[in-house]
This record gives structure tokens, sequence and C-alpha cells, in this order.
């Protein structure tokens, strides 16, 4: 069986969609020795995309050269002059204006003209896009079955502004044979402004743990001074502001606990420098290999919940795979990742809108440094 998977991003950019979109492929590659043919935007050059050598991997050059404009922590007066003096802010807004989407006339097409050009396909996976991907699959590989993995809720937000993509998404939803989504978004779904078909959508628990990629060589060890908080991922100034994350370690100033943050970029940390202290550190983005070894090194995991109930942060999946001990930071009541941080032995939950106790949560970092559930233990949890 040939089998064609069509995400958003090639390593070694990864995000939620491209790394279930990997694991799946390993998984069934694995397994059943599938046929597995990756398409998806190229985000770096060639020689820097480790691809293992069993995918045939079909990469279409990325559309997005003109994100992150602009630094966060500009003033809007500033990130004004800056966008509208951008050499690729006209493009962009041509493409807005008149394609609807970029991905619309751009992605959609290159994906159908690539479509035609693979053979012998015999199911197509389509991951995260609600629309252009599976538009282009009907339109052009109408007979082929596919199923789609979707991550948020798109059509109770994105689609119900636009009468013209909601009859396009509900047209091609009656050709998907099963529609995959998280159990935290599944009512969601049933509601949503797309009319779903609902026997056709499934609770999937996705990505799944997976045991973690081993050192092969290389070592890392934060050291012994002081107790080792890690937080591996991206901040946000609005779905995912790190505030009261960041005041609550400069309030654990001096008792040894110390936050690495890896993620985001030096230009983007500046945007929180005044609540920076010098027990809390900005690492950078790293590969996902590196990321890997800080959580691995890191005496605890630092989780950081959204501000929105229907996305939850996919690094859990991560965290939960390694068995260490995880301090849960969450900003609303209804936070999807304590449907999974309550089963966890080795968890801490902090309410931001609770006045938090900086004892307790130096204690649990004193009493769960150095331990760490068995894989085969949190896969029986989980």
């Amino acid at each position: 069986m040939k089998i064609l998977m069509i995400t958003n991003n090639l390593p070694p950019y990864l995000n939620a969609n491209s790394a279930i979109v990997y694991r799946i492929a390993e998984e069934l590659h694995q397994i059943h020795s599938q046929e597995i043919v990756i398409l998806g935007l190229q985000t770096a050059s060639e020689k820097e995309m480790p691809l293992c050598s069993d995918y045939q991997i079909i990469s279409i050059v990325g559309q997005y050269r003109y994100m992150n404009l602009v630094p966060a922590h500009f003033s809007k007066i500033h990130k004004l002059v800056r966008v509208l003096s951008h050499p690729t802010i006209w493009p962009m807004f041509f493409r807005y204006s008149f394609l609807r989407h970029p991905l619309c006339g751009l992605y959609k097409k290159k994906i159908r003209q690539i479509l035609k050009e693979i053979p012998d396909i015999d199911c197509i996976i389509a991951f995260s896009e609600p629309t252009d991907i599976p538009c282009a699959v009907t339109e052009v590989c109408p007979k082929i079955p596919w199923v789609s993995y979707r991550l948020d809720p798109w059509a109770t937000h994105i689609l119900k502004s636009n009468p013209k993509e909601m009859a396009e998404e509900y047209l091609t939803n009656q050709t998907c044979s099963a529609i995959f989504v998280q159990p935290a978004v599944y009512q969601e779904y049933l509601a949503g402004a797309a009319q779903l078909p609902s026997d056709k959508i499934h609770v999937a628990e996705f990505p799944n743990l997976h045991a973690l990629p081993e050192n092969k060589g290389e070592s890392f060890d934060w050291g012994s001074d002081g107790i080792h908080c890690a937080f591996v991922g991206q901040l946000y100034s609005d779905i995912r502001d790190p505030s009261f994350m960041l005041d609550l370690f400069a309030m654990m100033r001096g008792t040894g606990v110390v936050l690495h943050i890896i993620g985001n970029t030096p230009m983007q940390a500046e945007y929180w420098k005044d609540k920076v202290t010098d027990n809390i550190m900005f690492h950078g983005r790293v590969p996902y290999e590196k990321a890997i070894m800080y959580m691995q090194a890191a005496d605890i995991l630092v989780n950081l919940g959204n501000s929105v109930s229907n996305q939850m942060p996919s690094k859990i999946i991560d965290y939960l795979s390694t068995g260490k001990p995880i301090l849960n930071i969450y900003k609303i009541k209804d936070c999807p990742s304590l449907l999974y941080m309550d089963k966890h032995p080795l968890t801490l939950s902090i309410y931001e809108q609770d006045v938090p106790h900086v004892s307790e949560i130096v204690e649990f970092c004193k009493e769960s440094r150095g331990k760490k559930i068995p894989f085969a233990e949190m896969e029986r949890i989980f």
C-alpha cells in the first residue's frame, strides 16, 4: 500500500501538525512496512533536512517568507512603520485580498499539480488543513480514500465568517472517510459551523506517548548546582503569555530553582526582559533532538497552558513520555491539559488566578528532583 501524507512543514521545523505526521509515518513504516510519501512546505535548505531515507519526501517551497516581520517587543508605532516599509507586505496584501488565504491560490494549486505526478496512491492522510488540502485531494483524486487529522476546531471560528468556505468545506467533508479530533474538542466539532458529519468524526488521542530517542554519542547535564526546570516550546504574548510563569520563578530566586526556556529566539525574549531575573535563562530555538536532550536532563518540566479551551500544547505528550515531574501552570479552569496532568503522579498544577504558594512549589521541586516514572508505567496510565 502507498500512503500519501500531506502536512504543512517538513523538518527541521517541527510543530504539532508535522510531529503527528512523522510519528504516524514511523509507526506505519515499522509495523506494516507501508510505502510512505510525505508532502509539505520546505522551510529549510535540503542540507538541513534530516529526513529518513525510507520515506519519499516531496517539498513545496514555503510561501511564508513574510511571516515574523516584526519582533513582538516593538511598540505599536514601530510595528506599523516596520510593516508598511517591508518589501513583502504588498504581495502579502494582494494574496490576502484576492486569494482569500495565501494557501488557497498557491499551496492548493501546487498540491494539485504534485498529486497528478504521484502514481498509484492508495490512501491519503491530510493533517490539520480543514479546506485547502482536502479540496485539492478530492478534486484531483476523487476515488482515493482519505482521512483527516484536525488539531483545532477551525469550523467554529475560521469558517463561520465565510459562507463560501463553509459550503466548500461541507462538500469536501462528505467525501472524507474519517475525521480524527482530540477529546477536548469533540463536542465543539459536532456543533461546528461546517456541519461535519457526526458519523465520520472520531476521537483520537494523538500523538500518543512514544519512547523518546536515545542520545547517540552526545550527552548533556544541566549540572548539580540548583534544581533545573525546563520549559520547551513557544511562548506567545497572547494565547500563551508567560508573565505569570516568569513572575513565579522570579519569586523563587535564591531558592536554587532555575528556569530554562528553550524555544523562543533572543529577539522574542526581549518582550519579557523586565520580568527576567538571574534564575531565568532563555536558550533560543534548538533542533528537536537537542530539545529532547534538554528535557531528559531537566529535574522538572514546566508546562504553560493556553488561554483557550480548544488548544492543548503538543509538547505535553513529549513531557509525559519522559516520565519526569511536571509543574503545570494553567490559565483557565477548563484547560485541556488537566485531562492529562491530573493522571500524572508527579505533577503539581497551579492556577494563574490563585495566589501562588511559593514554598509549596519549591518543596515540590525539591521532593520531585531525581524522580522518574518508567515509560511502561506511563504507557499504562495514559
